[in-house]
């Protein structure tokens, strides 16, 4: 692990990675890009998946973008972060959705990586989930959930690696004005990446209301350092408001050199109850969508919008709330230039998950660390 810099050191370091964007890079939807162009809307396309050609549907998405270049900026290494918090494909990103962007990526000459740090952690003997820092745990767990969502397999297809953002090379990466914590550790590689591209699955969540392109991100945060399933983060953040996560989504936007967002919408998983704690449980329902956006705050909100929430409440959600208070835009729908469908046509009133505030539901996790247990099966149990 790389050695952590000094506290003076830090404070010396500029605010670059605070705005998401890399040295010399520009990416759409970001806040240097806002700021450039403050006068035009962001885009975010809805396309229906016709006769189940989802890589059609990618890339038609992408198209109503303005196309990869205009999607991607100046982007050349580019990360896709899909949603693999545990092994269950009806709680995950689809592979053949993260499958059709990395082939339209691959074709305008990307070089392009799948990283992801799946949420799994150890069952102890009275029930509850501990906390894990075991490095040969998170080697061994992460590889189960790759191979078990066939992600190794569609690696290996393509020609691209996986990145186990667990384990490795870890950096700080600072956070101006950050909710939670001024700076915040990631993987080495989410800092030489020139974009990282979140890939969500459309889902309702006990805590913040949904989980979308930008609670995606919690993926990046390496158990490593902050415990899986990245229980000292959540204690952190249930400091600054309830939820324990609202805040972090707005930090791990900032930290993270994210713009572009593709959500898996072929289906959505809703309904959880308090009784099914964790990002795994609900109903599933098909949509058969894809939606796109230039930026994870407005792409969440459109995406919001098709899974029933109205246009009054977005700007009430708690994540986008906090990012309003940090100056992110857009604050609601009409500030959103929307391609394609219609969300009046595709979208359906999901059901909502029970509110459960993160200290609320904490004792699922239990108050001690994991003995460093290397089996891991469905949800680490």
């Amino acid at each position: 692990m790389e050695k952590p810099i000094s506290r003076r050191q830090f404070l010396k370091m500029t605010a670059t990675a605070a705005s998401g964007v890399a040295v010399g890079v520009t990416l759409p939807g970001t806040v240097q890009s806002q700021e450039k162009s403050a006068i035009s809307k962001p885009i975010v396309s809805v396309v229906k998946i016709k006769k189940g050609n989802i890589q059609n549907a990618v890339e038609r998405a992408i198209d109503l973008l303005g196309g990869v270049s205009a999607a991607t900026g100046n982007a050349e290494s580019i990360m896709l972060k899909p949603n693999l918090a545990v092994p269950k494909p009806d709680a995950t990103t689809d592979r053949a959705v993260v499958g059709a962007v990395a082939r339209v990526l691959k074709g305008a000459k990307k070089h392009v990586l799948i990283g992801e740090g799946s949420a799994f952690a150890p069952k102890l003997p009275n029930g509850m989930l501990c906390h894990t820092k075991d490095v040969e745990y998170l080697k061994t767990g992460q590889k189960h959930v790759f191979q078990k969502l066939g992600y190794t397999d569609l690696a290996k297809q393509l020609g691209i690696p996986l990145v186990n953002l667990h384990v490795g090379d870890m950096t700080f990466v600072p956070v101006e004005n950050a909710l939670v914590e001024p700076f915040i550790t990631l993987h080495k590689s989410l800092t030489q990446i020139d974009l990282l591209i979140s890939m969500p699955v459309l889902k309702t969540y006990q805590t913040s209301q949904i989980s979308l392109s930008m609670q995606n991100l919690w993926g990046t945060l390496p158990a490593i350092e902050y415990a899986n399933p990245r229980v000292s983060m959540h204690d952190a953040a249930a400091k600054v408001e309830p939820s324990g996560t609202d805040s972090a989504n707005v930090d791990l936007v900032r930290a993270n050199r994210v713009g572009l967002s593709v959500v898996d919408a072929t289906k959505a998983m809703h309904g959880q109850t308090i009784h099914g704690v964790g990002p795994h449980t609900g109903t599933v329902t098909k949509m058969n969508l894809i939606v796109a956006g230039t930026h994870p705050l407005p792409t969440d909100m459109v995406a919001a919008h098709i899974m029933g929430f109205e246009s009054h409440e977005i700007p009430q959600i708690g994540t986008f709330k906090l990012a309003r208070k940090v100056g992110m835009t857009p604050v609601g729908l009409d500030q959103i230039e929307i391609r394609g469908a219609k969300p009046t046509e595709v979208r359906k009133r999901l059901k909502r998950a029970d509110s459960l505030p993160w200290l609320s539901g904490r004792f699922v996790f239990g108050p001690q660390r994991c003995p460093g247990e290397t089996d891991v099966d469905e949800y680490g149990n």
